[in-house]
């Protein structure tokens, strides 16, 4: 039977987290064998980071985390596996171990003040030819504290996300831009004090024309549209970070309105020549929440666009 093999697993970052968790809930000897073999007690198995297209007895597939839901149908199907919070199944001639329940513990605070790594974050994802430049640099385009730069970016090199080493610095982009969207959902979004508003009438094109507030950009699904330069359809909600309100003459509906207005997050970037639109980073970042499948196709088209940009 051919197995299915990944070769040097040790290296991957959650390798150790999960054997060393299984290690102290058995109180067995878990050790590696080889680049690819894992030893539970007596019993030897090959080793998977990815979840495995078939069912194979002899791989124990090693995750990060499974949640109960998973695990059962891991269970059901008779497939081996060990996640870093030591949860496992294993079941091969007269070895049976089953460990579940187990909870990842809460992740220990950010040496790096949310507010101030957030900012750095988007800097760092829209801008990403900072990666290449001084932490002194950094701190004088961003505007924070130095010390803050190096905290940073030490504790991203701590958990992977970038490297460091000249003259090949490097960043995990995926990884730091998931990062980015819950983050600025979860913690940055709920602190701009939204509020909604509806329009007096129907804004057709004139939304395209209006006088905006000094400091103040489209977002959302308006910003989307002006990016893609989508000249015949018209926006059915719109996002506006802005300073003040702007005299347009909105009406106050918190329920169904749809324009919604919120305070800039901090300075932020915007592309040259883009008039009063965000980055599509920040671009992005709203669409990806919306309810409307719409949205999330307009979100995959300014991803498109930005990766472009950024080259």
């Amino acid at each position: 039977m051919s197995l299915f093999v990944h070769t040097h697993l040790p290296s991957t970052p959650f390798i150790g987290q999960a054997t060393a968790a299984l290690s102290a809930l058995t109180r067995q000897s878990v050790a590696w064998c080889n680049p690819n073999r894992l030893r539970i007690g007596s019993h030897t198995f090959f080793a998977s980071v990815k979840p495995l297209n078939r069912v194979y007895p002899e791989v124990i597939l090693i995750c990060s985390y499974l949640s109960p839901a998973q695990a059962l149908t891991f269970q059901a199907q008779g497939q081996p596996y060990l996640d870093t919070a030591g949860n496992a199944f294993v079941q091969t001639g007269d070895f049976y171990l089953l460990i579940q329940g187990q909870r990842l513990p809460s992740p220990p605070p950010s040496p790096t003040p949310a507010p101030v790594g957030l900012r750095l974050l988007y800097h760092l994802l829209s801008e990403p030819h900072l990666l290449q430049v001084s932490y002194r640099e950094i701190s004088q385009r961003v505007g924070v504290a130095l010390g803050s730069v190096s905290a940073f970016f030490t504790e991203l090199q701590q958990q992977g996300l970038v490297g460091l080493a000249t003259p090949h610095r490097w960043m995990h982009t995926e990884a730091l831009l998931t990062r980015w969207v819950q983050a600025y959902a979860d913690q940055l979004r709920p602190a701009l004090g939204a509020r909604r508003y509806r329009w007096d009438a129907a804004p057709g094109v004139r939304w395209k024309h209006l006088p905006m507030v000094t400091g103040s950009y489209w977002g959302g699904e308006p910003a989307a549209r002006l990016l893609l330069q989508e000249r015949y359809s018209s926006p059915t909600s719109f996002t506006l970070y802005s300073p003040s309100l702007p005299a347009w003459g909105l009406i106050p509906d918190p329920i169904a309105g749809s324009v919604e207005i919120l305070a800039p997050p901090f300075p932020l970037p915007k592309l040259p020549r883009s008039g009063a639109v965000a980055h599509p980073l920040l671009v992005y970042t709203d669409l990806q929440f919306s309810s409307r499948s719409s949205d999330r196709e307009l979100a995959g088209l300014v991803r498109d666009r930005w990766r472009t940009h950024t080259g």
